[in-house]
């Protein structure tokens, strides 16, 4: 595990356009609360995806870390 995987934190926010629940895949409408991951104070490297989940989904998987 690199730096920036163990950085990755969960954040709870609008959604500003549709995006898709990267463990279930259903789909997150504009306007609905969703959990992005992000890095804080780090700058993202151009080869790293920060994912998109579901509410019930990121409120699982900040269970699991």
């Amino acid at each position: 595990m690199n730096k920036y995987e163990e950085a990755k934190r969960l954040k709870l926010t609008k959604a500003r356009a549709p995006r898709t629940c990267d463990m279930c895949r259903v789909m997150i409408e504009k306007g609905a609360e969703y959990f992005r991951e992000s890095l804080g104070p780090l700058a993202k490297p151009p080869g790293l995806r920060l994912g998109s989940y579901c509410v019930a989904c990121g409120e699982a998987k900040a269970r699991s870390t």
